[in-house]
């Protein structure tokens, strides 16, 4: 992946395994030098360890971090990590020194918290609790930003806006993220695959993420209307036992008394062993 105008090296060559299995295989990364880069795939393939290892958190066996040292990387774990007994406020004030206190405002407005400067963890939702989290880790004077599922938890809509205030950071940020909107609107999207090297770690560009449509996107809609179909459809119905010799499956379907009884004989609906509805 070569380095283009305005981009950030991350690291060259990276080896790491956990016993028998590779996680990262001769894994290089360069990202552009603003702005939200993504990086997804499947479970197990080493977006949370790449992030530890660029964090100077985890130490791989070969290869080279480059683009900024441990002491001015900021990180966002998985769990929030906050402090019950401080306030919102005191949060960010706990890592900004004084005379940057007056920014405090700015980045509970960039995060959607404006109005719960008081108030304790205890009293926040799990969406709130996140959103103070990445505040405090944006608050940090950081050369590179990772940021581990920074939006679990959080509303689609507001995880869109926030995302795209950090548009306007003026260093790089790393985060994943599984989420196809949020995916599609980052300024490029790092996929990784279960072994990751550089030549299966793919950078898409906006405008290329945009034709790649991120095509989970309309396959995850797809996915989820054809559930939310047969689930509607399915609602008003319990299951009954066939017996023995009847139409092959181990069960049928039958109407409660004040649904409508389905059009031809019994109430056995072959269409159900294929998981979708009849057209029309």
């Amino acid at each position: 992946m070569g380095k283009g105008v305005g981009d950030v090296i991350l690291c060259k060559d990276l080896t790491l395994s956990f016993g028998d299995r590779a996680v990262l295989d001769r894994f290089s990364l360069t990202v552009p030098d603003r702005g939200a880069t993504a990086l997804t795939g499947p479970s197990g393939c080493g977006k949370t360890t790449l992030l530890r290892v660029l964090a100077g958190l985890e130490k791989p066996q070969g290869g080279s971090v480059e683009g900024a040292a441990p002491r001015e990387t900021a990180i966002l774990f998985q769990d929030d990590r906050l402090l019950p007994w401080r306030t919102v406020e005191q949060h960010l004030t706990d890592v900004l020194p004084r005379e940057r206190w007056r920014e405090v405002p700015g980045l509970l407005a960039l995060v959607e918290l404006e109005g719960e400067e008081r108030t304790r963890p205890a009293a926040l939702s799990g969406g709130m609790g996140r959103r103070l989290a990445l505040a405090r880790c944006l608050a940090l004077d950081a050369k590179l930003r990772l940021l581990d599922e920074p939006f679990a938890g959080v509303d689609l809509s507001r995880a869109l806006r926030i995302l795209e205030r950090m548009r306007s950071l003026p260093a790089p940020v790393l985060l994943v993220s599984h989420e196809p909107a949020v995916l599609a609107a980052a300024g490029a999207v790092v996929e990784l695959a279960r072994r990751c090297k550089s030549a299966r770690g793919k950078l898409f560009t906006k405008s290329s993420s945009e034709r790649h449509s991120f095509a989970l996107i309309p396959r995850y809609d797809n996915a989820v209307n054809k559930i939310n179909e047969c689930i509607s459809f399915l609602s008003p119905l319990q299951h009954t036992e066939y017996a023995p010799g009847q139409w092959p499956g181990a069960y049928s379907v039958r109407a409660p008394s004040s649904a409508p009884e389905p059009a031809g004989r019994g109430r056995r609906w072959p269409w159900l062993r294929s998981g979708c509805p009849p057209d029309g």
